[in-house]
């Protein structure tokens, strides 16, 4: 069912292969958009969608990718 490289990262990290199945079902972004639209009162998705927030913030929490460092200015 699913690829060779797959199958032995389920057997060696059972747990990770979960809570990423978790989190993808918990989290999907079609369901995240239609909650948001259910519970928010004035804010609004005009430039970007809640699902994109909360991909970016587990991108960050889970060190999938690190945050933004900003480059060093440096003042003469």
């Amino acid at each position: 069912m699913f690829g060779e490289v797959f199958e032995r990262f389920i057997q060696n990290r059972p747990i990770a292969v979960m809570v990423r199945v978790l989190l993808e079902s918990l989290l999907n972004a079609d369901h995240l958009d239609r909650w948001f639209d259910t519970v928010r009162q004035s804010q609004y998705t005009k430039d970007i969608l809640f699902s994109s927030i909360v991909g970016l913030m587990l991108n960050v929490v889970c060190n999938i990718r690190p945050a933004f460092i900003p480059p060093i200015v440096i003042l003469k």
